[in-house]
Order: structure tokens, then sequence, then C-alpha cells
């Protein structure tokens, strides 16, 4: 990685970094207001914006946080106001969203995974691949056959709750937002993790392991890998538990 890549990759996580904490000091001004409806009003009447900042002042006073659903405004037509205020929301969700890559396996892998449309319907697969053929100049050149299939595809939808204390929603200073963005964040990866392991794991078999010695463990991790089919362009990834991770380092050759 070049040195402008580092500072790029460094200037994308303090941007990640700042749009995640608006978003927990959204949530924790929603709370202290005792909703959506009543922080609107707060906003609007108390100076310097409600003590949030122009950006998320300004989305709570359109009032469009009643009316987005699934990244989209419901309502038909919109002001500019409007507008301009779900495309501020759409930056700190994203925002907060892209943190969950240090808390959430689903989101870890995400950049590796083949984006689809979220909907239902059939998602195809390649099953054989596009073949090349190296041939003689003049001879007769060799046609691959693709080969697709189709798999029925179901949206699934995580759905977590926090609930805070009156005074820690009401609580001045950074760490009190930073203690509930920490909180939505974790809920948010535990809840999505769970329902993302389920689905990886539901109709596969149970393999047994080979035992306890550092050995069996090599020879556990090395079964898992060949079960698995691979290209060139695959990247695998090993979901395990903290304790098993920190087991590892043990088991090495004697």
């Amino acid at each position: 990685m070049t040195i402008a890549q580092r500072i790029g990759q460094a200037a994308a996580s303090a941007e990640t970094a700042t749009r995640a904490g608006e978003f927990a000091a959204l949530a924790k001004f929603i709370m202290a207001s005792g909703g959506v409806s009543t922080a609107a009003r707060a906003a609007e009447t108390a100076s310097r914006d409600g003590n949030l900042g122009p950006r998320l002042a300004r989305i709570l006073k359109s009032g469009l946080l009643n009316d987005i659903s699934c990244g989209s405004l419901q309502k038909a037509a919109a002001t500019a106001g409007t507008l301009a205020a779900f495309s501020d929301y759409s930056v700190i969700a994203e925002g907060f969203v892209n943190s969950l890559v240090n808390a959430s396996a689903l989101d870890t892998m995400l950049a590796s995974m083949t984006p689809v449309p979220l909907q239902t319907g059939t998602l195809g697969a390649v099953s054989t691949g596009a073949q090349a053929f190296s041939v003689a100049e003049g001879s007769t050149k060799a046609i691959s056959k693709l080969s697709l299939i189709g798999q029925q595809q179901n949206p699934q939808k995580a759905h977590c709750i926090v609930v805070v204390t009156q005074e820690l929603a009401k609580a001045s200073g950074a760490n009190a937002t930073a203690l509930i963005g920490r909180e939505l964040r974790n809920a948010v990866a535990v809840t999505t993790d769970t329902q993302f392991i389920a689905t990886l794991i539901a109709g596969l078999p149970v393999a047994t392991s080979a035992g306890p010695t550092s050995e069996s463990v090599r020879a556990d991790i090395s079964n898992l890998l060949k079960a698995i089919t691979t290209e060139q362009t695959s990247k695998l990834f090993i979901i395990t538990t903290p304790l098993i991770c920190k087991m590892w380092p043990a088991c090495r050759r004697t």
C-alpha cells in the first residue's frame, strides 16, 4: 500500500467515525427528547440548533424521520429542504453502517461479497465458468459453455432495540454519545451476525472434530477448508468464537 493510499484510508476512517458519531448524537437527542416529534420541536425552538449543529437539526426539523422506509422517502413529493435533509441523513446513516466493519462478521465480509438488488426474486449464479484456450495461429478456436443456476432470494431484516436511562440520554459530553453509539453498533452487530450465521449453516452437515490436540485442530481447519469450492477470485474467512481464537496460538508443532 502506497503512502497516498494509507492517507486516503486514514481519511476515510476518520470520516466514517465522524458520521457514526453524528448518528449516535442524533439518536441520543431523540431519546432525550422522548421521541422524534418532540425532538423536532426541541430542535426548532432551541438556540444554536438545539446544540446539534445545522446538519442534524435540519434532519429533525424536516420531519422526514417519520417517512423514511428502506432508504427512500415514502412521500410522493418532497421539498428542496426535505431532500437536503434526507441527503444529510443518508450520509450519517451510511457512516454508521460503515462503522460496523469492526464489530460485525457480516460487515467485515461485505466488501468481498457480490451485491444484489434488495428485493424478492431469483438470484443467478455461475455454476460453470467461461474457459479460455491457447491455440496456434490459423487453428480452430474452441468454444466454452457458460452455465447458470438460479435460487430464490428472500431479503431478511434484522431488528434490535437499545434502551437507555433518561440520565444517560440527557448527559452532556462526548462519553455519553460514544457509549450510546457503541451500544447501538454492538446491538446491530450481534443481531445481524446471528441471522447471517444461521443462514450460512442452515442445512450444512455437522463435522466431527478430530480431537483436542494441536494436530487435531489443524486437521479440523484443513478439512473445513477442503470442503469449500474456491476459484481465483475467492476470499476465505474463518468465523469462530473469541475463546477458540485465543487458543489457536498454542496450536504449534512441538
